[in-house]
């Protein structure tokens, strides 16, 4: 390699420039050394003072040029490594097919979508104990959980994910944030995998923090481990959260017909729940009430043969080629256990009655 040495006496400085090496390297003519590197660094990094002559001047700004394209392709292959570091913990972490079987062998992949069970659990169970979402409150700050609910919604805010998990009426949210421990690709498989109104098991940490959209609103789960139990398709006919919105306000709202068709998903509406809640909490207290006063609870025949009470109009239908009716009322057999000494007895059911009439003070069926 040709070296020139130029010494500047009014400096007392020394430059060693490997003006051929700053040309050969990186267009094939010489193969690229770490010598040849720290040469073109210590080059760049001097100073250019007046007296130095334009081809000096040129060395150096060539080296300065050279040291810039070299600090470029490093941190584009820092990045890559990085890339390829995340990728492998991401598959490292995840994986299809996971299995759960016993808490005290906890898998190594932290997200990810079930292995059909298949019986293969212990009897058992799995050992973990899930905590329902309307018992979450200040007092577990701190403890970590697992909570098995459906996906309400997911939804992206900056680098985080923010899940709101449902079960029955009650709602807490769940927080995915990148670390050490969790991957960016836990964030994006949660934000494009995870379909809403999927049932999934959370184990997080419950942390302290104000959350005015859900009903457990002092905490939030730190999300640790996530995994999906059952998948739920899409699209859904209408979201719930469509069917919850009240006629007055503004939005989608949900026909009956569509309600009555996917009445599933309709029955998952919070509103929806609190009617059936309301309506065993009064039959409820019928029986408590009747218990205390020595009451017995029977079950009468709804399929008979003719008209138990005079007078009323029934439902009349076809029993194994022979002519049945709906019961339009238990009073006959009420009447024969009263007989039978049974004293007092009482009867929460259905009842029938065909009344063509259009009013909403007539129901063909009610309890």
């Amino acid at each position: 390699m040709l070296l020139r040495c130029v010494w500047r006496e009014s400096r007392r400085s020394c430059f060693w420039f490997s003006y051929r090496g700053i040309r050969m390297a990186g267009i094939g003519g010489t193969e690229w050394t770490a010598e040849m590197e720290a040469e073109i660094r210590a080059i760049a990094e001097r100073e250019m003072p007046e007296d130095m002559t334009a081809e000096d001047k040129k060395v150096v700004r060539e080296a300065r040029k050279k040291m810039k394209e070299i600090e470029k392709a490093k941190k584009k292959e820092r990045k890559a490594a990085a890339a390829a570091a995340a990728v492998n913990l991401a598959e490292s972490a995840r994986v299809d097919d996971v299995e759960y079987l016993d808490a005290s062998k906890e898998p190594e992949q932290i997200y990810g979508d079930y292995k059909l069970i298949q019986s293969r659990c212990a009897k058992t169970g799995s050992g973990r104990k899930f905590t329902k979402v309307e018992a979450l409150d200040a007092s577990q700050i701190g403890k970590q959980l697992w909570i098995r609910a459906r996906l309400h919604n997911v939804r992206a805010v900056a680098k985080n994910a923010f899940l709101i998990l449902r079960q029955k009426t009650s709602s807490a949210q769940a927080v995915l944030s990148p670390s050490d421990t969790i991957p960016r690709e836990m964030i994006k498989w949660a934000l494009k995998n995870i379909t809403t109104e999927s049932v999934i098991d959370v184990q997080g940490q419950i942390v302290e923090s104000e959350v005015k959209s859900c009903t457990q609103n002092t905490i939030e789960i730190a999300v640790q481990r996530l995994y999906v139990v059952s998948k739920a398709a899409q699209p859904l006919p209408f979201l719930p959260d469509d069917a919850a919105r009240p006629v007055h306000e503004e939005g989608v709202h949900v026909d009956r017909k569509t309600r009555l068709d996917a009445r599933i998903v309709d029955l998952r509406v919070q509103a929806h729940q609190a009617i059936f809640r309301i309506q065993s909490g009064v039959c409820q207290l019928f029986r408590e009430f009747l218990y205390g006063h020595g009451f017995t609870e029977i079950h009468s025949p709804k399929l008979i043969a003719g008209a138990s009470e005079g007078g009323a109009n029934v439902f009349h239908l076809e029993y194994f080629k022979n002519p049945a009716c709906l019961a339009q009322s238990p009073q006959l057999y009420k009447q024969m256990a009263i007989c039978g000494d049974m004293e007092r007895v009482f009867e929460i059911g259905p009842v029938f009655r065909a009344e063509n009439s259009d009013t909403h003070r007539h129901l063909c069926e009610f309890t």
